[in-house]
């Protein structure tokens, strides 16, 4: 059992086996029925909070544990599953399904972006057939295999990370002569097929986590004259926020967090949403973009709308012009004969959330006014503010609400109509920060480490006890559902204290 830690703070973990789920007319007599309702799982969740907490010193995770033994790695190229197996000196990949056992060098993670190496392969080269070479590029990637970031899908299919625009050609050209099919890549979070099927052959990935382009007008800037800044597709939106917050601007629209890339996003008919915005990628106004033949074009105007959701079939999206939202712009409070009527003290985001806990049906009536009482708390909320997303907890039967409105002061950065310096400066600590915090996020997805039962059992203690309490021996949590057992190591309550991570 494997967990990473963005999955830990901001989904809501709903995959139970059909054996766990408490039914509500055996709800009065299963234990499981107030799984958050004990004070082990309140240590639970405590101790889990202190674990994903970075530390004062460099915003980095101060909890060491060493590697596990055996480690899934998914499906390989025959589609049988794969083990890991670490001794310390050595990766052997045992296959199961028909692949041979192969022995790879082991390398330590990459901290932060890195240039491919894009050295020619030659017949003294020994790499085996699970190696960073791809045969149909003869072109040596930086990383072997590309996988989503759980990783529930993994492959032994190269991943180039072009650092400059002559590279990124390269690729194209020697991928055209020797027949690949390339894909592009944004933060992982893809279902299965989406990149490409896992037993898919001859097919090479191309993530621009990396790459910066040398085209003249397109490197990272914000242009306040027309309320637009251009990035490139490969940074994430916490690049965004950092390039356009401490100067008084926010996006339109908002993603379910700022973990994915550019894009990843832009290419795709996901995030965003609200009163009077739609999808994120409605407010890109100019592209980038990279064709087969190996030249750059600028899109804009009516043909903006084929790239939108292209999910890179037309070509690769290098950089984006996109619009952004003033926090010096006067608050809209209303509208008054087709009119709207201003509030001058305000225009700032304002960000809120709520947790509603609703009671737990236990007949079809109950369920009936469940459902009412929940769509009205839904609709009441996008009637309200300008944007929300929703999170449901059927462990706890609770709605989280994550809204926006420009409701706050106004704001034009350090400078402007309506200066603050310190928030400025604040802002430019926070976001800078979160980038800190996760450099190659927008290649990883968020799984900078994973955190796996002997962890969570060496970290779940009684406080103050354990590694992230006083640091005396750790006072292991008992399972409150099955005796004998510690809360770690029982699925459903490891579940259910990853869910209360979110609210």
């Amino acid at each position: 059992m494997k967990f990473t830690p963005l999955s830990l703070i901001l989904f809501l973990v709903t995959a139970v086996s059909g054996s766990d789920i408490v039914t509500a007319d055996k709800a009065h007599d299963d234990p499981r029925a107030n799984i958050f309702d004990n004070e082990n799982m309140r240590h639970a969740s405590l101790a889990l909070r202190r674990l994903m907490q970075p530390s004062a010193a460099g915003m980095k995770k101060t909890t060491d544990f060493a590697a596990p033994i055996v480690e899934d790695i998914g499906s390989g190229p025959d589609g049988g599953r794969l083990l890991l197996l670490n001794n310390h000196n050595s990766l052997t990949i045992e296959a199961k399904g028909g692949d041979e056992g192969r022995l790879l060098k082991s390398k330590k993670k990459s901290k932060g972006p890195k240039a491919p190496k894009l050295t020619k392969l030659t017949k003294s080269s020994k790499m085996s057939k699970a190696s960073k070479t791809s045969k149909c590029t003869k072109l040596v990637a930086e990383n072997e295999n590309w996988e989503t970031w759980l990783p529930d899908i993994t492959t032994f299919t190269p991943i180039f990370r072009p650092a400059t625009d002559n590279e990124l050609r390269r690729i194209i050209e020697s991928s055209k002569k020797y027949g690949c099919t390339i894909r592009m890549m944004g933060a992982r979070h893809s279902w299965d097929g989406m990149v490409m099927q896992r037993k898919e052959e001859d097919v090479v990935v191309i993530s621009l986590a990396s790459h910066t382009t040398e085209i003249e007008g397109w490197l990272d800037s914000i242009h306040p004259e027309s309320s637009t800044f251009r990035i490139g597709a490969g940074k994430s939106w916490y690049d965004v926020s950092a390039l356009i917050r401490p100067h008084g601007y926010v996006l339109n629209s908002r993603a379910s967090g700022a973990y994915f890339s550019v894009g990843g996003v832009i290419a795709n008919m996901v995030h965003g949403g609200g009163r009077a915005t739609g999808f994120m990628h409605d407010d890109v106004v100019k592209m980038l973009v990279l064709i087969s033949d190996g030249s750059f074009r600028e899109i804009e105007g009516g043909e903006l709308k084929y790239w939108r959701s292209s999910a890179g079939q037309l070509g690769m999206i290098i950089a984006i012009e996109m619009k952004m939202h003033s926090e010096a712009i006067p608050f809209v409070t209303g509208y008054n004969e087709g009119q709207p009527t201003f509030d001058l003290e305000k225009g700032g985001l304002n960000m809120e959330r709520e947790r509603t806990v609703f009671p737990s049906p236990t007949n079809a009536v109950d369920f009936v006014q469940f459902i009412s009482d929940l769509t009205s708390k839904i609709y009441q909320t996008h009637a309200t503010y300008d944007s929300a997303q929703f999170f449901f907890d059927y462990y706890s039967n609770s709605l989280n609400e994550y809204r926006t409105n420009f409701s706050g002061p106004r704001f034009s950065g350090a400078v402007g109509s309506f200066p603050d310096a310190a928030k400025a400066a604040q802002y430019d600590a926070a976001t800078k920060a979160n980038v800190d915090i996760y450099p190659d996020v927008a290649f990883s997805g968020g799984d900078e480490s994973s955190i796996n039962e002997e962890i969570l059992c060496a970290t779940i203690c009684v406080p103050p006890t354990g590694p992230d309490g006083d640091g005396s021996p750790c006072i292991q949590v008992p399972s409150t559902i099955q005796p004998g057992k510690l809360l770690c190591e029982v699925p459903l309550e490891i579940s259910a204290v990853l869910s209360s991570q979110g609210q």
